[in-house]
């Protein structure tokens, strides 16, 4: 639903589903300027996973974490993750606001 909302404000976004998708859209040549990932994914994977992959293959995009998570030991796993966290219902003008201020501050190269 993100991505639908940010494509009709100009934004070019791409939804992908789960890690796999993400590290296949990667080695495609898509290179993201900012990733938003959901914390809790199918198969028990998380979106910290995700990332951390990610990252692992050069993506250093800035990173938002959307969570509706409510158990103490996952919310904190968030919390230390250092990434920031929307938290859902995510307001997507505000999250629109937040990535034109990150994305126009510098636009990471692709290593």
């Amino acid at each position: 639903g993100l991505a639908t909302f940010l494509v009709a404000l100009g934004w070019e976004a791409r939804a992908v589903p789960g890690q796999e998708g993400a590290v296949a859209a990667w080695s495609q040549g898509f290179a993201p300027h900012a990733i938003i990932v959901d914390f809790r994914l199918t198969g028990g994977r998380t979106g910290l996973e995700v990332l951390a992959a990610l990252r692992h293959l050069g993506c250093h995009a800035p990173a938002w974490l959307v969570t509706g998570e409510t158990e103490p030991s996952r919310i904190l796993a968030a919390r230390e993750s250092g990434i920031p966290i929307l938290y859902k219902p995510v307001d997507g003008l505000k999250l629109a606001e937040m990535l034109d201020a990150v994305l126009t501050r510098s636009e990471p190269p692709r290593d």
